[in-house]
């Protein structure tokens, strides 16, 4: 199902209630693919996957009008996607893996390669993507969602992550230069 016009969302929004369950229904049909392909990008386990969207879905139930318009409705339903997987990885005791301050200093650094998010990685063999982008640290893991899922702009990311454009570059650089080497390393299987 396609995403919903604005004036539409909001007010459904404004109608989720007990006496009204076919507002957030609509609203759930609209964008729960999209939730649930941003939480199994951010973590691979499909049974944790359907409780985080459910956890998503019943917070916008509790307070459907904390959306406040300051960015699109995806956006802000992914925000709090993103830390419902952040709180259950904390309450499973695994750490949230973030870029080291090495990454950070050179945010402002441009891309020797001249490679931009708007350019596909040319992957061939999806097993090795996947086992590759596992071990991304989940904010250039985020990124990479964005702009290669969604099509973000680096302006937008900059936003959803809440973080400066040359940090989104440098994340995506730095993305981009460990899955090529993952991938290559994992197309040359185990060397004897």
């Amino acid at each position: 199902m396609s995403h919903l016009p604005e004036s539409t969302l909001k007010h459904l929004l404004a109608q989720i209630s007990p006496k009204n369950p076919q507002a957030f229904e609509r609203i759930y049909q609209s964008y729960h693919d999209d939730v649930f392909r941003f939480v199994m990008h951010m973590r691979a386990d499909r049974e944790d996957a359907d409780e985080i969207v459910n956890d998503v879905f019943f917070a916008l139930g509790k307070n459907p009008l904390a959306f406040k318009g300051d960015s699109s409705f995806t956006s802000w339903l992914l925000s709090i996607a993103k830390h419902k997987v952040y709180d259950r990885m904390r309450k499973q005791g695994r750490r949230i893996r973030t870029e080291s301050m090495e990454d950070l200093e050179v945010c402002d650094w441009p891309d020797p390669a001249g490679d931009t998010p708007t350019q596909a990685i040319n992957i061939e063999d999806g097993e090795a993507l996947s086992h590759c982008r596992e071990q991304l640290p989940d904010l250039q893991k985020e990124a990479i969602y964005w702009a290669y899922s969604k099509d973000a702009s680096m302006d937008e990311i900059a936003v959803i992550q809440q973080c400066a454009i040359g940090t989104v570059k440098s994340r995506l650089h730095n993305a981009r230069k460990f899955l090529r080497q993952c991938i290559q390393k994992f197309n040359q299987g185990p060397q004897s």
